[in-house]
């Protein structure tokens, strides 16, 4: 016999307030005065730099642009750094 499980569905507010809440104390517990992010202009870096800001920890975004990179991806890593980021830099 297999057996089923309930699974609920999650709670994106209780998920965001834990992983803000897991950005705090990784901060505080390592003494960091902020975090730096790789920005590629994908959903990733984008959503971390996002977080970062809801926890109002100093960030500071850098996007390494290369000739592979789309220009939608450069436009948004520079969109996300400016936008998320306290000092953005596009090396």
């Amino acid at each position: 016999m297999i057996e089923t499980y309930r699974i609920e569905p999650l709670n994106y507010k209780v998920v965001c307030e834990n992983i803000v809440n897991g950005i705090n104390k990784y901060v505080d517990d390592n003494k960091l005065k902020c975090v730096v992010i790789g920005l590629s202009g994908g959903l990733d870096s984008t959503v971390c730099s996002a977080l970062c800001r809801l926890a109002k920890v100093p960030t500071i975004g850098i996007s390494l642009p290369c000739t592979t990179n789309e220009l939608d991806e450069v436009s948004s890593a520079r969109a996300a750094g400016e936008e998320f980021c306290d000092a953005f830099k596009e090396v």
